[in-house]
């Protein structure tokens, strides 16, 4: 989980990469199973459907989802084909985290920006979410690693997406995370853990400077960079 400032109330996620990365050494890689596959494949679509909600206004309706929603909903529901162990819960976050995003976007509509309430609980749902998945991969330490470096990036790439958008001003997302320090976990970790793709470091070496830069001029390139810096970082599981 990522920790917010001020709060207290979530672990450091260096401590989280460096238990992982400690794993690693101490006990090697443990097999990677499809589950963890169809829930890193979640955890990326609902980033995805994150940034998507916070830049159109248009994202949702009062009726559901909008055209450039429904691929990434056909996605998730097809990745939920291979996890049936859940008892319904999954399903029932995947709801939560739909209702939160239409209730932004109905909000931004009737507003002139969405209030900083519906703000808050939209990036609060999918924080959790995402935590709700890490919490039910297989126990590799690789895939949790992969895993949080994942959600460190994406959370990232989301803040960055944000700031460049109209309703910036009515949540200050850039006081909740300290993304100096996001930045350098996923700094640190790709060095002693790389992948064999040699674009992830050129896609990482532009996104940390934009993300550092703080300046907010890029953000479809940020996002796509992002997205596939994510694909690279599940894919490198199938190395193992």
């Amino acid at each position: 989980m990522l920790k917010l400032k001020g709060n207290g109330s979530l672990k450091s996620t260096f401590q989280s990469l460096l238990f992982s990365i400690g794993c690693l050494f101490s006990t090697g890689s443990w097999s990677v199973t499809g589950s963890d596959v169809s829930l890193l494949d979640l955890m990326i679509d609902s980033y995805e459907l994150k940034m998507i909600t916070w830049t159109d206004k248009h994202a949702y309706t009062q009726e559901g989802s909008g055209i450039d929603i429904r691929p990434k909903e056909l996605h998730m529901q097809q990745s939920l084909l291979h996890l049936d162990e859940y008892d319904g819960l999954l399903e029932k976050s995947i709801t939560n985290l739909g209702k939160s995003f239409q209730n932004y976007s109905v909000d931004w509509q009737k507003n002139k920006v969405p209030s900083e309430g519906v703000a808050r609980e939209l990036d609060q749902t999918q924080q959790a979410f995402s935590d709700f998945l890490i919490s039910n991969m297989s126990g590799s330490p690789i895939v949790d690693l992969r895993a949080r470096q994942i959600n460190s990036l994406l959370t990232l790439s989301s803040i960055y997406v944000f700031m460049a958008t109209e309703p910036k001003a009515s949540f200050p997302i850039t006081e909740v995370y300290n993304i100096n320090e996001l930045v350098e976990s996923i700094d640190s970790t790709l060095l002693t853990h790389p992948v064999k793709d040699a674009t992830l470091l050129a896609k990482w070496r532009f996104l940390k400077s934009a993300l550092l830069r703080g300046d907010y001029v890029a953000p479809l390139l940020v996002k796509r960079h992002a997205l596939s810096m994510a694909l690279i970082l599940q894919r490198s599981l199938d190395e193992l």
